[in-house]
C-alpha cells in the first residue's frame, strides 16, 4: 500500500490528466452516442409518419378500387343480363325462321302439286280435245 502511495504523489498530475482526458472521451463518447440516438429516433419517426401516410394512401386507393370492382362488377351484370335477352331474342328468330322454312317448304310442295294437277288437267283436255276432233265435236262448242 505504501508503493501506491508514493506512486501516486509522484504521479499524481499525470493521474489527474489522465483521468481528465478519460472523463473527456468518455463524455464525448456518450454525446455522440445520445447524438446518434437521437438522429436514429428522428429517421424512425419519420419512417413510421411515411408508412402511415402509405398505409392511409394505399387503404385510399383499396376503397376506390373496391368502388371500381362494385361498378363494374354491375356492368357485368348488365351485360350478362342483356347477352341473356338477346340470346333468346336470336332463339325465338331462328324459331320463327325454323317455322317459315317449314311453310315455305309446305307451299313448294303445294305448288309443285298444283303444276302435276294442271300438267295433267291438260293432259285430260288435251286428250279431250283429239277424241272431240276425231269424233267430229267442237271443242269451243257452248251446247
Amino acid at each position: 500500500m505504501q508503493k501506491i502511495k508514493e506512486f501516486m504523489q509522484g504521479n499524481i498530475v499525470s493521474i489527474v490528466i489522465i483521468s481528465a482526458c478519460a472523463f473527456f472521451v468518455l463524455g464525448c463518447w456518450l454525446l455522440y452516442t445520445a447524438n446518434r440516438t437521437a438522429n436514429d429516433n428522428y429517421n424512425v419517426t419519420q419512417s413510421i409518419q411515411q408508412a402511415e401516410r402509405a398505409n392511409r394512401e394505399a387503404s385510399k386507393q383499396v376503397g376506390n378500387a373496391a368502388g371500381e370492382i362494385k361498378h363494374a362488377q354491375g356492368k357485368l351484370n348488365d351485360g350478362i343480363k342483356r347477352t341473356d335477352e338477346i340470346s333468346g331474342t336470336v332463339k325465338r328468330a331462328k324459331k320463327r325462321i325454323d317455322d317459315n322454312t317449314e311453310i315455305v317448304r309446305e307451299c313448294n310442295d303445294i305448288i309443285d302439286a298444283g303444276r302435276a294437277d294442271s300438267a295433267e288437267a291438260r293432259s285430260i283436255f288435251a286428250d279431250i280435245d283429239q277424241a272431240n276432233q276425231i269424233s267430229g265435236a267442237q271443242a269451243n262448242s257452248h251446247a
